[in-house]
């Protein structure tokens, strides 16, 4: 089999996939994560809610030598599983809010997220489940910067707010700090350009970057 080439985000994310079990790729869209399990021998479900999706999946797959070695399902969020099926699930490209809507409550063993926006949320949404963030970490991709937290079964440790605006692992991450520093400026540059009058925006830009700076001074990487 030929060997898919993933970018940085799905790279982060196929990392955080311990291997033996039955993976799910849920909304696999092009379906380069799913072909790349596949190809290194995992076992996996890849779904998605759109039909043409699914099928540019499937032609990825059989030019790769990888179809048969998946399980394609149309179907909307873990819909398509049945309890106890899979062992890791993985939902990427899309922001929090969304991610919580399609995990519920159900009790996966493993999640596997990439969340666009809207981290803190899914954060305090995962804590308030029950479940334990296992690892939060900051990964780059065309100059965007994702969220990728994988999550088991479990009472976490109660998070600071840092931890829950920043992630658990943002003390030692490097990609954190070079984020946080490029987000000080920008929010500066906002500050100095909106209206004196516009006191909600100044306000909130200058709570925004007060929020960074702290997170700055508690980085163990200075």
């Amino acid at each position: 089999m030929d060997t898919v080439r993933l970018d940085e985000r799905l790279s982060a994310i196929y990392l955080e996939i311990p291997a033996g079990g039955v993976v799910a790729d849920i909304g696999t869209d092009h379906g380069k994560l799913a072909v790349r399990l596949a190809s290194d021998g995992f076992k996996v479900i890849a779904s998605d809610v759109s039909a043409a999706s699914l099928a540019k999946a499937r032609r990825l797959a059989r030019e790769n030598g990888a179809e048969k070695s998946i399980d394609f399902r149309v179907g909307d969020g873990l819909n398509v599983l049945a309890d106890g099926e899979a062992d890791t699930v993985v939902i990427s490209g899309m922001g929090g809010r969304e991610i919580i809507k399609i995990i519920a409550d159900k009790r996966i063993p493993l999640y596997v997220l990439g969340a666009q926006r809207d981290q803190p949320l899914l954060r305090r949404y995962l804590i308030s489940v029950n479940r334990t963030i296992l690892s939060d970490k900051t990964v780059k991709c065309a100059g965007r910067y994702y969220s990728v937290i994988a999550s088991g079964l479990g009472v976490d440790r109660t998070l600071s707010e840092l931890e829950i605006e920043f992630g658990k692992d943002f003390y030692d991450d490097p990609l954190f700090k070079e984020r946080a520093e490029k987000e000080i400026k920008r929010l500066t540059r906002m500050y100095d350009t909106l209206l004196p009058e516009n006191t909600w925006g100044r306000q909130a830009a200058a709570a925004e970057t007060e929020k960074y700076r702290e997170a700055l001074k508690a980085c163990r990487l200075q």
